[in-house]
């Protein structure tokens, strides 16, 4: 999945989630896109994060969340 799709996915999700689950959101686009995230390195993901409109910060969340996906599954899509 190209940079850019995967900026639009968090945005997207971001958007989308209502108000008080914004940062779960977040979580779970590391979750659901931990494989195509999985290749980008940290300085990466904070400008995933970036682009998507979020701080650079959230890189570091999307990157907890890579690793996490090793042991979770999503239940809904």
């Amino acid at each position: 999945m190209a940079f850019e799709a995967l900026v639009l996915g968090l945005r997207e999700l971001h958007s989308e989630a209502p108000k008080g689950e914004k940062v779960t959101a977040i979580h779970l686009f590391g979750i659901r896109y931990s494989a195509e995230l999985s290749t980008f390195t940290m300085s990466d993901l904070s400008k995933i994060a970036e682009n998507a409109g979020l701080s650079p910060k959230y890189g570091t969340e999307i990157r907890k969340m890579v690793r996490l996906s090793r042991y979770v599954e999503e239940k809904i899509k």
